[in-house]
């Protein structure tokens, strides 16, 4: 059963190439004026605590469309995926598997969003704002509890 791309579908993947496209057309136009260092790493407090060569820049994007594109191919097949012990039946499939595509397309967003952010912030050479890991982690797993949650419940009645 494959299931068919909704709106939410299309939005998200949309959402997703448009943050990726916007930074790298972002960094092919600032590319000359980078400098030869820039930060590539930070640590909890969102401090730089490595510096690494501008062209290792190129990785977060190239990941992220990996990312997009993998997960683009693998919601279009939800047998394969691990429904993490839930009952499929006839009636809760569809529903189930939505849910869980739901939630896949809404991470891609959010970590597609994060890694943009990171790839154009990391440009200022600031530290990163303190705020960023809690609400990128609370974001995260708040989306994930708001797409399981409700199914868990449903498949415990």
């Amino acid at each position: 059963m494959r299931p068919k791309w909704t709106k939410y579908d299309r939005a998200t993947y949309l959402i997703s190439a448009f943050l990726l496209l916007a930074t790298c057309v972002w960094l092919a136009v600032k590319w000359k004026e980078l400098p030869e260092l820039v930060p590539m790493h930070y640590n909890f407090q969102g401090e730089i605590d490595r510096y690494g060569k501008k062209s290792e820049l190129l990785i977060v994007p190239i990941f992220g469309w990996v990312l997009v594109l993998l997960l683009g191919v693998v919601s279009r097949f939800p047998k394969i995926w691990n429904t993490g012990g839930l009952e499929l039946t006839d009636e809760n499939r569809e529903y189930v598997y939505k849910r869980l595509r739901y939630m896949l397309d809404t991470m891609m967003v959010l970590v597609s969003g994060a890694f943009s952010f990171l790839t154009v912030y990391t440009l200022t050479g600031e530290n990163l704002p303190k705020a960023f890991l809690p609400v990128f982690i609370l974001l995260l797993f708040g989306s994930m509890a708001y797409f399981l949650v409700p199914l868990y419940r449903k498949n415990k009645k």
